[in-house]
């Protein structure tokens, strides 16, 4: 059965010697392993059409191994937003939690709106930020985000500073942390609770000093690795790249 697709493409690599097997997002929020037939060969008119991020079209068809991709085209290929290096690299983020996170056959719609929101604001306007807000919701989406506001075991009021406990993903208060928990500062966490739900718009007004900034997204990435089977390659080659 042949039908129209609609998607975010996430991820590509060599499926033998002639093919690409491409990791998808599509608009119904659904994560499709696609084969395409023929992309990698040097001179395919496809490959063109085949850069992550792209919002492609085409169709699809079920064989009995593998869902085929073919006739496919670029929607939009955000050009403005993938000419700022920097922010290619941090959402490079965003789409390995989306593969390794979601799952085939278990449709998450608002995702799907909030990475193409994200990608359509970019191109318009490169806020430094929204990469990182994005991520923030993503996390809320997904059910990773903790409570700022309350212990997780006592259930009490949190302090000014809260402590972080990376194994259970959670947040306690000062009488019920342990030796190895991180200390998160209050204003930190009325950060993450604002950008858990204000709108691109509100959270592109935003003023963030460096050092905040890089407070946000030092953190980030501890919201998402307790839940994900391995660890994301993207962020240990953007340390490295760091150190």
């Amino acid at each position: 059965m042949i039908q129209n697709l609609t998607g975010i493409l996430l991820r590509k690599r060599e499926y033998g010697e002639k093919d690409l097997m491409l990791t998808v997002l599509s608009c119904t929020g659904e994560r499709l392993d696609l084969v395409i037939k023929g992309a990698n060969i040097p001179n395919s008119r496809r490959r063109a059409h085949l850069e992550l991020m792209n919002l492609i079209e085409g169709t699809t068809y079920q064989s009995t191994h593998h869902l085929y991709l073919q006739n496919v085209q670029v929607k939009n290929s955000f050009t403005h937003l993938k000419e700022n290096v920097s922010l290619v690299f941090r959402l490079a983020i965003f789409l390995e939690i989306l593969e390794h996170a979601l799952q085939s056959k278990d449709p998450q719609p608002e995702i799907y709106a909030l990475l193409l929101e994200t990608l359509q604001n970019l191109n318009a306007n490169p806020n430094p930020f929204l990469p990182e807000a994005a991520l923030i919701k993503l996390a809320h989406l997904l059910g990773f985000l903790p409570s700022f506001k309350q212990c997780n075991l006592c259930h009490e009021a949190l302090e000014d500073i809260a402590h972080w406990d990376q194994e259970a993903g959670t947040l306690s208060c000062t009488g019920c942390r342990k030796t190895h928990h991180r200390p998160l500062e209050l204003k930190y966490r009325k950060a993450f609770e604002f950008f858990r739900h204000a709108s691109a718009e509100q959270c592109s007004k935003v003023q963030l000093q460096a050092h905040e900034a890089e407070t946000l997204r030092e953190w980030i990435p501890s919201f998402f690795s307790l839940h994900l089977d391995r660890p994301l390659k993207t962020l240990q080659v953007q340390v490295s790249s760091i150190y």
